[in-house]
């Protein structure tokens, strides 16, 4: 994998794809294999490798083989051609000297060098490191030339680690390396994988590796990984690569996804289509039928527009008809112009009439000067009023800049005006950053803070985080915690970083909790956390659960995050649900999640629930979201359902 695909692969990771606003017009290049010196043919063979103590983790053999791919030049102990041979030690010093996420040149020069025989070591240390990008970049770069040149001395390693979020890191750097090689094998492997975190990232990072070369096979693989986030963020890099070969051919693939699938899709292919020809790509984007799809195209379009020519992108943005549309396609220009032009871009966003197009562009320009000065972004906060509208641009800053000095934002923090959620907020995403590299001392901090609902918020966060990096001693604190509220908070977010990783494990650990109140908890945190990966598999463990009201709520919350990402698989599972109240509430959250995008759907929904109360809370909501769509037809439904007649009146006097 060449540098430029490998940084916006740790974008991804550190930060998600959302729309693509960090990644803009960038993405994944056509697939650059090891250098010549990395990997020689016959290193491409299962060889004895040191030997390491085995977790319990235990993961598939990998087959011998051989490379699908054409020569390969050196010894497997040679570093990169060309490169100055380096040790562990200069990527510690390399690690420990780089803050910024654009100047990663030092990384990369000491993974160049760097001899097989010290990967185990480099990545030893790599794993120590307390910046997010530096630690994944050195990750992801050492896993992927160990996967290239052995990837069953890289797989035994990868099984050593008893942190379950390190050897996910660690097995998706392998299969990318092994993927560039032999990707027949890599995704044999793969497909090996239990279900969960660790099998879906190694698919979307194996899609990712494949998909310059053949697209069609990457979103093939899109079907093995359950609706949900991690497919969404395999869409994106392929989707983009593939309209940078032809994007014709990757908008007609586009087209036949639905749901949020084709937004992300669209969204990818505009971008990369307006790099080359943005008129094309705008005029293919206005060719879409009016909708979220359509405004996901023109965002994708704007953004590679304004990274050109923000003046015109903007004029052009102005335009657009009021509403949605126009609300995103100001904040894709904002977000793209305040990178090369930060002054400017505020200065433009300042001039916008005040509204939600100018909040949501602020907040998307914030962003990104946060990711690229904090500092920056810190001064630019300070010059602004302290409003609802603009808090959520303190709580990006701490947790941003705490990922790269603690000290200086726990120092900018302090500063904030005492006893105001501001303060609160920030140093609650502060801490949560602060325990992924130094657990001990954020606990320490949070326990230092006067006893109260901002303790235990950062204690909760605390704990969160701590889980995700070392399971075992995080739920050793919290059990050695005495009963109450912040035991029973501390519970509940153990058991949500530990559903992301391993939701079975952490299922069997919920089981065993014979307190009523911490057990209610956790229970929540297991089942809101595993709807977003993998909802087929909530639902079926939420079926062992006895009837009541909690079982009700959760499978309501269920059909909620299942229809944002897979609609007609959430639509087919509410259906199967037998009559009674767990069915009702799962209607009711579908109807209102559907209603955003087809009103009609959601109203036969609707229909279907039998409980008068959660019938009427659901027709209101379906009701008043049409209103916002089709006034016409959302005024003549309320006029001929069963609603109370006061409500129909009111109604009908809506605007």
């Amino acid at each position: 994998m060449n540098r430029k695909a490998l940084t916006v692969a740790i974008v991804c990771v550190v930060a998600g794809f959302g729309a693509g606003l960090l990644i803009g017009s960038i993405f994944l290049p056509k697939s650059v294999k090891p250098s010549e010196g990395e990997a020689a043919a016959g290193a491409l063979q299962p060889k004895p490798s040191t030997s390491f103590p085995i977790s319990s983790a235990k993961l598939p053999p990998v087959p011998g083989r051989t490379s699908t791919n054409a020569s390969r030049g050196a010894t497997d102990n040679a570093a990169s051609a060309g490169a100055h041979p380096t040790t562990v030690a200069d990527l510690e010093a390399a690690l420990h000297s780089t803050h910024s996420r654009w100047n990663l040149g030092k990384i990369y020069q000491v993974l160049d060098g760097l001899d097989t025989n010290q990967f185990s070591q480099a990545l030893a240390a790599s794993l120590k490191s307390t910046s997010s990008t530096t630690k994944y970049t050195a990750i992801y770069g050492i896993a992927a030339r160990w996967g290239a040149i052995d990837p069953q001395g890289a797989i035994t390693f990868a099984q050593t680690l008893g942190n379950s979020s390190e050897r996910t890191q660690v097995i998706s750097g392998i299969v990318s390396g092994w993927a560039d090689i032999d990707p027949s094998a890599a995704i044999s492997w793969v497909k090996q994988l239990p279900a969960g975190q660790t099998r879906n990232q190694a698919l979307n990072t194996i899609a990712s590796a494949i998909g310059a070369q053949d697209p069609r096979a990457a979103i093939a693989l899109m079907g093995d990984i359950p609706a949900g986030q991690s497919r969404q963020n395999m869409i994106y890099p392929v989707f983009g690569e593939w309209a940078n070969q032809s994007p014709a051919e990757a908008a007609a693939a586009a087209l036949q996804l639905s749901g949020r699938d084709r937004d992300q899709a669209v969204g990818a292919i505009a971008s990369a289509w307006g790099a080359k020809d943005i008129d094309a790509a705008l005029a293919w984007a206005g060719s879409l039928a009016a909708g979220n799809t359509r405004n996901q195209a023109i965002q994708g379009a704007l953004r590679s527009y304004a990274y050109k020519d923000p003046q015109a992108a903007a004029t052009w943005a102005a335009q657009q008809p009021p509403g949605n549309g126009l609300n995103q396609a100001i904040s894709a220009v904002a977000s793209a112009w305040v990178q090369s032009d930060s002054s400017a871009a505020v200065a433009w966003i300042q001039s916008l009439p005040d509204g939600t197009a100018k909040r949501t562009a602020l907040n998307n320009a914030f962003y990104q000067v946060v990711w690229n000065n904090p500092a920056g972004a810190a001064d630019l906060l300070a010059s602004l009023p302290v409003t609802q509208d603009n808090m959520n641009l303190y709580w990006q800053l701490g947790s941003q800049w705490a990922q790269y000095d603690v000290a200086a934002a726990v120092n900018w923090a302090k500063q904030l005006p005492d006893g105001t959620m501001v303060k609160q907020n920030v140093l609650q995403n502060i801490s949560s950053v602060w325990a992924q590299s130094d657990p001990a001392s954020a606990m320490a901090f949070a326990l230092s803070l006067p006893a109260g609902n901002q303790q235990d918020n950062l204690l909760s966060s605390v704990t969160s985080s701590w889980a995700a990096n070392d399971l075992d001693a995080a739920r050793a604190w919290v059990q050695s915690q005495p009963a109450g509220s912040t035991r029973t908070r501390a519970m509940g977010s153990l058991v949500s970083a530990w559903a992301s990783s391993d939701p079975q494990a952490a299922a069997a650990y919920v089981n065993q909790l014979t307190d009523p109140a911490e057990a209610n908890q956790a229970t929540s945190s297991l089942v809101s956390t595993w709807a977003r990966e993998n909802p087929q598999a909530a639902a079926a463990w939420l079926a062992q659960l006895p009837a009541g009201d909690q079982r009700d709520s959760l499978v309501g919350q269920v059909a909620r995050t299942w229809a944002g990402t897979d609609p007609n698989g959430a639509a087919t599972w509410v259906e199967s649900l037998p009559a009674g109240k767990s069915h009702d509430m799962a209607a009711q959250s579908l109807a209102q999640q559907i209603a955003q995008t087809d009103p009609a759907s959601a109203a036969r929904w609707v229909d279907t629930i039998q409980d008068n109360n959660i019938w009427q809370s659901a027709a209101q909501q379906v009701a008043f979201q049409w209103l916002r769509t089709d006034a016409s037809a959302a005024k003549q439904w309320v006029a001929q359902s069963q609603l109370p007649d006061s409500f129909k009146k009111d109604f009908a006097n809506r605007k």
